[in-house]
């Protein structure tokens, strides 16, 4: 109904303007009026996601997807909280189907190959990072990153210490996400740069602290006190 999608732009708009608790309640509400909205289950199920509730950010996402399969975004969505959710072989499956359904989708590629790289297959991780990084000019940084980590965790050294170097370069444009570059950092041994660079990340966007949270490459440094501090956000 519209009075329903009315309380999900609302819950849009307040998560928006970092107002968790009301926009989450804004999104319930929402979905109270009509379970059938796919847009509230999946604006909620996003904000679940970051809200570091991957588990439940699937449910919701799932049901988004099924309202409306033609949804790109909703596929997309659902990839990335299956990957976080440790659900690898769905986050595969879901990023292959919003593939299907948009081919320029090029995200995507980074979730793929994250869920292959946990499933060690690293030729796939491999081979999806480089399609990635050939979509757009832009991607290259964040995909170089992403290939570091792959290329430090299979002994690659000069490949990881190459990749690398390109993605501190797009550090300096803005252009390489801090947690991708943190995750490289941590696997090629370098865990104080690896904290410092997620302290970076979530003074710059202090909701990222609940994502990286539940991050399943961050199991290289969860044991670290430092790392829950980080991912304590703030209050």
């Amino acid at each position: 109904s519209s009075c329903a999608e009315a309380h999900a732009v609302l819950g849009f708009v307040a998560i928006d303007g970092m107002r968790m608790k009301q926009g989450m309640a804004e999104y319930r509400h929402a979905l109270s009026l009509d379970p059938n909205s796919a847009t509230a289950h999946q604006w909620y199920g996003i904000s679940l996601l970051l809200d570091g509730k991957p588990t439940q950010a699937y449910d919701q996402l799932r049901e988004a997807a099924d309202l409306n399969p033609e949804s790109v975004a909703a596929a997309d969505w659902l990839s990335q909280a299956a990957f976080i959710a440790r659900r690898y072989k769905d986050a595969i499956a879901y990023g292959r189907q919003a593939l299907d359904l948009s081919p320029a989708r090029y995200g995507v590629y980074s979730t793929l190959g994250m869920a292959y790289e946990a499933l060690g297959d690293y030729p796939a991780a491999i081979a999806s990072y480089k399609k990635y990084a050939a979509t757009c000019t832009y991607c290259s940084f964040d995909a170089a990153a992403l290939l570091a980590h792959v290329y430090a965790i299979t002994h690659d050294d000069v490949r990881a210490q190459e990749q690398l170097k390109r993605a501190e370069r797009g550090i300096a444009l803005r252009k390489a996400p801090l947690d991708d570059v943190a995750v490289a950092l941590a696997a090629m041994g370098r865990k104080d740069d690896a904290m410092a660079m997620l302290r970076k990340a979530t003074h710059e966007e202090p909701g990222a602290a609940g994502f990286l949270a539940v991050d399943p490459r961050m199991d290289a440094l969860r044991g670290d006190a430092r790392f829950r501090q980080v991912t304590q956000g703030p209050g």
